[in-house]
């Protein structure tokens, strides 16, 4: 919720990224109007990724206030504001020219290239930096991935699971 502005309370929704390698997509089409009432799992759009359209689903309940753009709308960046919801339905006249907030249109904006090329850490003095933790299991691309000591945990008792269910050694298991 944003209370420190002019306007009523409301959200500001980014798009979403709708997997795990999305960067921006495209509105294919909006299933809500604007002072239309959502509630949570409600369709709000379909979004069109480089691999499929899916729907966008609402968390929060509430009523849609502005649609920032419209259907058809391509190459629209993960993070950036397109739509707002607000509680009341008095409310959503106020939103009429509505324009996000500049410090989260920048952002969004400065979403992309920073997820392409990651900044680099300013360095960190000897005695206050710990030691990497050793890769847990490598990709086939060769990146290493690092587990820690509750999602291994969580693997572990899976494995467990899965050889009693089944009635096999735990070796023969594998984590998933």
């Amino acid at each position: 919720m944003r209370f420190f502005s002019s306007l009523p309370p409301h959200m500001e929704l980014a798009f979403p990224a709708l997997s795990p390698t999305m960067k921006a997509g495209n509105i294919a089409k909006w299933m809500v109007k604007i002072g239309q009432k959502i509630a949570p799992g409600d369709h709000l759009c379909d979004v069109e990724t480089d691999k499929a359209t899916m729907a966008w689903e609402a968390q929060e309940e509430g009523y849609v206030a502005a649609i920032l753009k419209e259907d058809g709308a391509s190459d629209v960046a993960v993070g950036e504001i397109v739509m707002v919801v607000c509680e009341s339905l008095s409310d959503v006249s106020a939103f009429e020219n509505f324009k996000p907030s500049a410090p989260q249109a920048a952002a969004a904006q400065a979403a992309a290239p920073q997820a392409a090329a990651p900044t680099p850490k300013a360095p960190q003095p000897a005695a206050a930096s710990k030691p990497a933790p050793a890769p847990a299991a490598a990709s086939a691309e060769g990146t290493s991935v690092t587990l820690d000591g509750n999602l291994l945990q969580q693997l572990k008792a899976k494995k467990w699971a899965f050889s009693k269910e089944f009635g096999l050694p735990a070796a023969q298991c594998k984590y998933y």
